[in-house]
């Protein structure tokens, strides 16, 4: 609600251009303060449609049919300017009418001055407020004049019988033109500063490509240990080879140590709770890791950082490709490691590739068995470096293809939830 305290005029404190161009200035500046992940994965369509839903203006539309008007008595004090020395007050009898104008629009405009404009018929339209519109109701303009009764009676006025007259309507009708040309462009507006965004957001993305995949810690989780996700080298990031089509991803190795533990974790609390767990399938353990994770980690271009793509695996897609892979398995004996370290390896494509693989004893008693099986295969098999980190874990690095420079980190975990 404005109060006009000093009677200023509709139509006089801005201009339409004015108006626009504080609005387009608040489109740069929100469309600015979008996040990287935002502005690369919204539809840009949806985006535009959105910023036109927030910025479009309303044009004024007068409810011509509601207009409501008011007479009420009143006193005007008038000075007699004829006596100089010392002036006369007198109270003469007089009349207020008042105006109630409904409308529906952005009030804003009611203050503005059309272009081109006449300054002589704005001058005539003072006022005393400008109720604007709500969700529930419509805008009012609410007008008032004072006239004394000798005045009314030597000559009625017409002022608010002509009001709102022509004059009034066509300043309302040059705001509106002044409104819809500002609209019909705002489109084109809103796509240029999406794009303008985007491509800050593309740049940003080919530098990050250039350094480990940037994992971002959920602040929310009761984390183990807190942990900097920010990669800490001495030696700055090599340039790709002239030889390579892409270039290499792979998660940080605090990163990778962490989502270890965090597996780890989820597997005890498993295991607690083995009667609840036993009835999962394969596939819904796997669920229930990927949601211990996705606790922890928010996702840099996906809404989930670690997702699946086929019935048993977890990865943290990257490029259409995976910088973090998991097998998951049910111990039906030692077939079903070897058949999960086989599929882990056919993924495997990437330099350093971080992996685990997560295997689950759901019927077998002799649980000790099946880690001395685990760990004889380990110890015969091509692994050049291999630690035992707890009874069921171990961590592994794997030279992949006879290739010095292409390591492979497994995490090889057991869990026992067999209740009988």
């Amino acid at each position: 609600m404005f109060t006009n305290n000093k009677k200023d005029s509709l139509f006089s404190s801005t201009t339409t251009a004015d108006i626009f161009l504080c609005r387009q200035g608040s489109i740069v500046t929100e469309i600015a303060c979008l996040s990287d992940e935002q502005i690369l994965n919204t539809d840009f369509d949806k985006l535009i449609e959105y910023y036109l839903g927030e910025y479009k203006i309303l044009p004024i539309e007068l409810l011509l049919d509601s207009i409501t008007k008011e007479i009420s008595k009143i006193v005007i004090k008038e000075s007699d300017i004829s006596v100089i020395d010392e002036p006369i007050t007198r109270d003469i009898d007089g009349v207020r009418v008042s105006l109630t104008i409904p409308f529906t629009g952005d009030h804003n405009l009611l203050l503005s001055r059309p272009s081109p404009y006449n300054p002589y018929i704005v001058s005539r339209y003072p006022y005393d407020k400008i109720l604007e519109c709500t969700n529930s109701s419509c805008g009012s303009i609410l007008i008032s004049l004072e006239f004394t009764l000798e005045a009314l009676q030597r000559e009625p006025p017409t002022f608010f019988d002509g009001i709102p007259g022509k004059d009034f309507l066509e300043i309302i009708t040059s705001i509106n033109a002044d409104v819809a040309k500002h609209n019909e462009s705002l489109p084109s507006f809103i796509e240029t500063a999406l794009r303008d965004r985007k491509q800050k957001a593309d740049v940003y993305v080919d530098i990050s490509k250039k350094f480990s995949i940037p994992l971002r810690h959920n602040t929310d989780a009761p984390n183990v240990v807190p942990i900097s996700l920010k990669k800490v080298s001495d030696k700055k990031p090599e340039m790709p080879s002239m030889r390579q089509n892409e270039i290499d991803y792979a998660i940080s190795q605090k990163d990778y140590e962490n989502i270890c533990r965090i597996i780890a974790l989820a597997g005890l609390s498993m295991e607690t709770a083995a009667r609840t767990f036993v009835k999962l399938d394969e596939e819904e353990l796997r669920d229930i890791i990927i949601a211990f994770l996705n606790t922890h980690y928010l996702g840099t271009a996906t809404g989930e950082t670690f997702s699946k793509t086929g019935k048993t695996d977890i990865r943290i897609p990257f490029d259409n490709k995976a910088a973090y892979i998991a097998e998951c398995k049910i111990w039906h004996g030692i077939k079903s490691f070897q058949d999960a370290w086989s599929q882990l390896f056919g993924y495997t494509t990437w330099r350093d590739v971080k992996t685990s693989i997560i295997l689950f004893n759901k019927s077998n008693k002799g649980f000790g068995i099946i880690l001395d099986t685990i760990a004889t295969y380990l110890a015969n098999g091509k692994t050049h470096k291999i630690k035992r980190k707890k009874q069921n874990e171990w961590l592994c690095e794997i030279t992949k293809d006879g290739e010095t420079d292409h390591n492979v980190s497994v995490q090889v975990i057991v869990f026992d939830i067999c209740i009988s």
